[in-house]
């Protein structure tokens, strides 16, 4: 006859201890006290608290954000036929502009525009000549003897 007996001390975590006869199984009682081990209590979660806000946000925070002043402008879409050396009105689009430049290079300034069409409204970008450019284009033309229209 053959038999294994695993011990407790192989297998902590159970409190009998098993014994097998000829491929079958059997439980017999441990001899030895088993201490019921409980597990942990779980880890309490530190409270956090959020960063203090001063007075002046809190009272920022109800204030009415006033819209951005817009303009209407309808822009002519145009397109140029080389072989015929014309142009051709291709559409008309009409955008609502902001009055507020929101970037200036060397010769334009750059305007923020949405399409008037309410369902499908796609951003643009409207560059403008700033009154410096002008300046420079209108003396040019005047010192090369051209008229500007």
């Amino acid at each position: 006859m053959r038999f294994a007996v695993h011990q407790e001390s192989a297998l902590p975590s159970i409190s009998q201890s098993h014994l097998h006869l000829n491929g079958s199984s059997h439980l017999a009682k441990s001899s030895e006290s088993h201490k019921s081990s409980k597990p942990p209590p779980p880890a309490i979660a530190k409270t956090q608290f959020p960063t203090s806000v001063s007075i002046s946000e809190i009272l920022q925070a109800g204030k009415l954000v006033k819209p951005k002043p817009k303009k209407k402008a309808t822009l002519v879409l145009e397109k140029f036929d080389v072989k015929t050396g014309e142009w051709h009105e291709e559409g008309v689009l009409d955008l609502l502009v902001d009055a507020e430049k929101f970037s200036s290079g060397g010769f334009r300034d750059a305007f923020l525009a949405t399409s008037c069409n309410r369902e499908e409204q796609q951003k643009w970008v409207i560059k403008k000549y700033n009154a410096k450019a002008k300046d420079a284009i209108t003396n040019t033309l005047k010192n090369n003897g051209r008229r500007s229209h």
